[in-house]
């Protein structure tokens, strides 16, 4: 549905009305939120699923993630970027696995920050790393300490506190079927996850 949106979209070009061209934008964002709720769903239905590892650039996936966030960040009016190290580091795991988890994680942050949301990846101590911060309102102590349970929601009318659903569960089961760890800081303001990673061979 996604692609014959974005067909008709492009053979249309400046002569389809405006009105149109909005209920186009709105059905590939829908398609989209439907696509990742599915594969969520499919994760988190049997999150022991083995998948043979393979060498995955986690520079590279950051970057993807990024690339594919960024249009969306821009409607927002928010700043999405990548920093770290340029060059590759690399983990043994599932690249789709890993993708999904800097999607997730930059979404989630997306959906709260204020002005700007930034994804580390870097490497130290025979470990990689990646961060994802934003400078929104950042966690509770009470919502932190549940984020990453499924369908936690700390939605409120004003919009001021974070709230959840699948995300943050999936990540955490990604995480762990990577043999990492994920945990939540609270810098002066807004909020950083950090997910660190055994390293593998190049």
């Amino acid at each position: 549905m996604s692609t014959r949106a974005q067909l008709l979209k492009r053979r249309g070009g400046d002569e389809l009305p405006a009105d149109v061209t909005a209920s186009v934008d709105e059905i590939v964002t829908d398609t989209r939120t439907l696509t990742e709720i599915l594969e969520d769903l499919l994760i988190a239905a049997d999150p022991r699923t083995v998948v043979e590892p393979t060498p995955v650039d986690l520079v590279t996936v950051a970057e993807n993630a990024v690339g594919l966030l960024r249009d969306d960040a821009g409607r927002r009016g928010i700043s999405l970027a990548r920093a770290g190290d340029p060059e590759p580091i690399i983990i043994p795991g599932s690249r789709a696995a890993l993708l999904r988890l800097v999607i997730a994680l930059s979404t989630n942050a997306l959906d709260h920050a204020r002005t700007a949301v930034t994804v580390t990846v870097s490497a130290s101590n025979g470990n990689a790393i990646v961060r994802v911060t934003d400078d929104g309102p950042g966690f509770s102590s009470e919502v932190a300490s549940t984020a990453f349970d499924r369908f936690v929601s700390s939605r409120n009318v004003d919009s001021t506190t974070r709230h959840y659903g699948l995300g943050l569960a999936i990540v955490a089961e990604i995480v762990q079927r990577h043999r990492g760890t994920v945990t939540i800081e609270q810098p002066s303001t807004g909020a950083s996850v950090t997910c660190i990673f055994p390293l593998g061979p190049a």
